[in-house]
């Protein structure tokens, strides 16, 4: 990754952080503008659920760009309540980048709203919890 950095002589604007505790996460999502999350099918199968810093993201009304994997079209509605990309596609991530930054500031607003509704509607402890009684109970 260090390499390709270089390569592209992006050192100036990109910065690799490593492993940061759970402190330094909340208090980077808090100062974003914007969160990128692009994830991607392991070579042996492996894939994870529905990234957790997505969520906490999306809670503080950052708009956010995922990836079409796994879990997260359930969270996030592609150009709703933020952007969803294929895997192992760079342009099509930039693309949704510069849409992004063409927003209005209110359709802005409203993606950023309708990104902490989903959280707050649809992915908090209780509903998850009334869904699985539901289920329980038939």
């Amino acid at each position: 990754m260090l390499k390709l950095i270089d390569e592209l002589q992006v050192n100036d604007v990109v910065t690799l952080h490593g492993a940061q505790t759970q402190t330094v996460v909340k208090e980077t999502v808090e100062k974003a503008t914007v969160v990128i999350q692009l994830s991607k099918k392991a070579q042996n199968g492996d894939m994870e659920g529905i990234p957790m810093v997505l969520m906490e993201a999306m809670s503080r009304g950052k708009i956010v760009i995922s990836t079409y994997h796994s879990g997260i079209p359930e969270l996030i509605k592609n150009s709703e309540n933020g952007f969803l990309v294929s895997e192992d596609d760079p342009k099509e991530a930039a693309n949704s980048i510069m849409t992004l930054l063409r927003l209005e500031q209110s359709e802005w607003n409203e993606m950023s709203l309708a990104a902490r509704n989903t959280i707050v509607c649809d992915f908090n402890l209780e509903t998850w919890n009334n869904s699985l009684l539901k289920k329980c109970k038939g």
